[in-house]
């Protein structure tokens, strides 16, 4: 089962100047049961998750300050999930570890984007994200650990020609992380167990990119 509420609202401060507010609430509910038999053994898993996001998000933007379009901003969120498992093999409890956790992260994010079109040709876009969060989590395992990460963006894009574009991005990008990998979780046709994992954390990377592109038939 899954519900989703959301709202935007949108005020123009003044011919240049546009505020944005944005509200999000997701809830997700699973349950999933599975049965497997073979030759002298019977094994029953149970696995039962209940989670939720809530998400508040406001912006500023001035357009054509100076030449360069600001946007700035700030994010809040809390995510939680509770998740429980079970399995029995002939009718014998398996014990499991992490087969009843609680994961939380609150997690608060501030931000400023830059763009500009200093040629006819060029357009540049510069910005940076400072991130910061504290998961915790509690059932098979009782932790709490904070993290805060800085996340630069810079994309440059540059038209040679109408149908024609070169284009770069260099980016700090750091992932979100599955809740569901803190909890354990049997897999009946391979009889193979997670016990999940407290020490999760979030995969960051530097991305390079760089593409051309080439328009044609119209």
């Amino acid at each position: 089962r899954t519900a989703e509420l959301g709202g935007d609202y949108q005020h123009r401060f003044s011919p240049l100047v546009v505020g944005r507010l944005v509200g999000l609430y997701t809830y997700k509910h699973n349950t999933t049961v599975a049965q497997t038999l073979a030759p002298g053994r019977l094994q029953e898993s149970n696995k039962d998750n209940t989670g939720g996001e809530s998400i508040l998000r406001g912006t500023l933007s001035v357009q054509q300050l100076w030449g360069i379009n600001l946007e700035a901003g700030g994010e809040g969120a809390f995510n939680y999930l509770d998740a429980s498992s079970s399995v029995r093999t002939n009718g014998a409890i398996v014990v499991l570890p992490n087969a009843n956790v609680r994961v939380e992260e609150k997690r608060a994010e501030g931000f400023i984007t830059a763009t500009a079109k200093p040629l006819p040709k060029l357009s540049l876009e510069a910005g940076t994200r400072i991130e910061t969060s504290r998961i915790s989590q509690s059932g098979g395992a009782t932790k709490e650990r904070s993290f805060t990460f800085v996340k630069p963006r810079f994309i440059a894009a540059y038209a040679l020609k109408p149908a024609t574009q070169l284009r770069m991005r260099v980016e700090r990008v750091v992932g979100q992380l599955d809740f569901e990998d803190f909890a354990a979780s049997a897999d009946t046709s391979t009889g193979v167990v997670s016990a999940g994992n407290a020490d999760l954390e979030p995969e960051r990377y530097w991305l390079a990119e760089a593409a051309f592109e080439q328009r044609f038939w119209g």
